[in-house]
């Protein structure tokens, strides 16, 4: 057996483990760079690094496996490459790899020893006992996220409502949030006021969390309110929330088209009510509506 597949000796087709671990590795390292290094673009490269070779991958692990046991880092990405390797959506989105890492990375978790699987693993077996791997697979054929894939669920559930098409997830969560941002000030205007150092109210709202960065976003592309800030607000944390805002808001961009791309395709392009919506004029339209008395 090649060398570098008897790490997956255990399973019945190893150079699949194998295959999937390298997967994940690739989107991993695409992502990594894009969202924590400043002229990396995951588009205009097509997520290829210097690290994307096999050669890479294998001499990455060589350096933190001995005797044979797996490094934290090989563990984490044969579960997201076996879990997650194959596209799916549902009403609450879009989600395979990529994806995982994208909400990861916005999140702050850059690590891959600091990404939570472990219930992906014990989930089967709580759920259906001692499984051989066949059984698994035939589960994950029907179902490719059977198994309840519990990292952090109540947060990548909102998350993958906020950048779903097909269940007008983007809209409730948008809607949502602007509702809240109309009960938080007086006046339109106020909310992108800068006094002296002071944090703007539309940027404090999202520091304390009443609203996403994916309505920072769908605002400015209507608004137009962040470059002019930023001209303002010098401060690192200002910084900071500026350099993702920058790196997500294509990422966002490209997961709403997903999106709507695999709800066309699932639903083979039949009428439905949130297919081919045009985002910005919706944005528009919940904007007048709150803002207009």
């Amino acid at each position: 057996m090649d060398e570098r597949l008897q790490k997956y000796s255990f399973l019945e087709n190893p150079k699949y483990g194998y295959e999937q671990t390298h997967n994940s590795w690739n989107c991993y390292w695409g992502l990594k760079l894009h969202f924590t290094t400043e002229h990396y673009d995951l588009f205009k490269y097509g997520g290829k690094t210097r690290m994307s070779s096999k050669e890479q991958m294998d001499k990455y692990f060589s350096k933190r496996e001995r005797n044979g046991n797996w490094c934290p880092e090989r563990t984490v990405l044969y579960r997201i490459g076996k879990n997650l390797h194959r596209q799916s959506g549902y009403d609450s989105g879009f989600f395979d790899c990529s994806s995982f890492f994208i909400h990861q990375f916005i999140n702050g978790v850059t690590n891959l020893h600091d990404m939570d699987t472990d219930d992906w693993e014990c989930s089967l077996r709580k759920k259906h006992g001692v499984m051989n791997q066949e059984t698994i697979d035939q589960y994950q054929d029907y179902d490719p996220h059977y198994g309840n894939h519990d990292f952090d669920k109540e947060s990548w559930d909102v998350w993958k409502n906020r950048v779903s098409i097909g269940g007008g997830g983007w809209k409730s969560d948008f809607t949502r949030n602007v509702e809240e941002i109309v009960s938080e000030t007086d006046t339109f205007d106020e909310l992108f006021e800068v006094r002296h150092i002071n944090h703007p109210k539309i940027f404090k709202l999202y520091l304390y969390k009443t609203i996403s960065i994916e309505t920072m976003i769908l605002l400015n592309s209507v608004l137009g309110f962040v470059p002019n800030l930023d001209k303002k607000l010098v401060d690192p944390v200002w910084k900071d929330f500026k350099f993702l805002f920058d790196k997500y808001r294509p990422i966002y961009s490209w997961m709403m088209t997903r999106s709507d791309e695999w709800f066309q395709h699932i639903t083979h392009r039949r009428e439905h009510p949130y297919l081919g919506t045009d985002v910005k004029k919706e944005v528009k339209k919940i904007l007048l509506k709150n803002f207009s008395n």
